[in-house]
């Protein structure tokens, strides 16, 4: 019974997460709530070119800060511009799920590792 409650506790954190959405047409604003800059914020242009489907796919920020995930993104090309706190951002994991189960690659943060600069 105890096992059956933190099953669920779990779901329900994760259902909570939200997750952006690519090929939205919007500004997706990360941090803060208006579409202007603040001073310590930038634009983060991901464009991903795919030719399977991914279940999930995340940015961390190095050090502190809001995790950035999408999910279920398609097959082809697709675009998305974040309003995002300035400072270096990593790919943190990419999952994709098959009809025999899932791959998923965990990234270093030197693997995939790149700054936004504020004002940009």
């Amino acid at each position: 019974m105890k096992g059956l409650f933190y099953l669920l506790l779990l779901i329900n954190f994760t259902l909570s997460l939200k997750a952006e959405v690519f090929n939205s047409g919007k500004i997706l604003n990360i941090h803060g709530k208006k579409n202007q800059l603040a001073e310590d914020e930038g634009y983060l242009y991901l464009s991903l070119n795919t030719l399977v489907d991914i279940t999930k796919f995340s940015l961390n920020p190095v050090g502190f800060g809001k995790n950035i995930k999408f999910d279920d993104i398609k097959i082809g090309q697709n675009h998305a511009l974040l309003k995002v706190k300035a400072g270096e951002y990593f790919w943190q994991n990419l999952q994709i799920y098959t009809g025999r189960g899932m791959l998923r690659n965990q990234f270093n943060k030197d693997d995939y590792h790149f700054t936004v600069k504020p004002g940009v």
